[in-house]
């Protein structure tokens, strides 16, 4: 973004944090109702290096909850329709520099595409490919912020970024907790988006939601990485 566009933000947190921001190298996996909002929060904010990964097409019922996609994107790749998004957020789009990864993220999946990372955002909701994840950006030193469950929710005020092992009321948490343990990952080394709010049930059992929680995960991890970047301690920590 150029100065105009950019100086709000400028006034907000300083002109040389704003250059550490746009310094920063994202990547950013998984662009559904959670990563989509990651997304465009993170052009918006200023960065301008970004790795995007997904291997889906928007479908129909994509729309009810995630922002960047509408009725002209169906059964395109989302990787596609983000990086066409990005341009229409910056007046000088020269200055973005995004890649893509159309991969599906698995236990086999090479993550070599992360290195060079400062952060990964997680935000596929695959327990194997969740677990190949944060396990390779413990190994290669880099900041890594998973997104747990956000499905059969409704209440955005109680989505946290905490430590992995304060989390409760999510079945998927529950199951990232044990499959770690018993690799010896130390779960207070993980942080993780996650909600509080205990999902509601449906007769047919299936994950449902709307826009308010994902989204509210997706601006509650650019959010923390943001003032990550900008200040040697998160001030507002929430200790779940």
């Amino acid at each position: 973004m150029n100065q105009k566009t950019s100086e709000r933000t400028i006034q907000l947190v300083g002109e040389e944090n704003y250059k550490l921001i746009q310094e920063k190298k994202i990547s950013l996996i998984g662009l559904g109702g959670v990563g989509g909002t990651c997304f465009e929060a993170l052009i918006r904010s200023g960065f301008k290096n970004i790795t995007i990964c997904d291997y889906d097409i928007v479908n129909f019922s994509n729309l009810n909850r995630q922002i960047l996609y509408t009725l002209e994107d169906i059964n395109k790749l989302k990787v596609d329709v983000c990086m066409n998004k990005s341009l229409k957020f910056c007046e000088d789009s020269n200055e973005l520099n995004i890649n893509k990864e159309n991969l599906k993220i698995d236990s086999n999946t090479n993550l070599d595409f992360l290195k060079g990372s400062d952060y990964v955002i997680d935000a596929i909701d695959n327990l194997a490919g969740k677990i190949k994840i944060i396990t390779y950006c413990l190994k290669n030193n880099i900041k890594v912020i998973s997104c747990l469950g956000m499905g059969n929710r409704l209440d955005p005020s109680k989505v946290f970024i905490t430590k992995l092992s304060k989390t409760s009321n999510d079945p998927l948490a529950k199951k990232l907790r044990s499959v770690l343990r018993k690799i010896n990952v130390n779960l207070n080394k993980i942080l993780v988006c996650f909600s509080n709010e205990l999902p509601a049930k449906n007769k047919l059992n299936i994950v449902s939601s709307m826009v308010f929680v994902p989204s509210s995960a997706g601006l509650n991890i650019v959010s923390y990485i943001v003032k990550d970047i900008i200040s040697s301690e998160v001030s507002n920590y929430e200790e779940n």
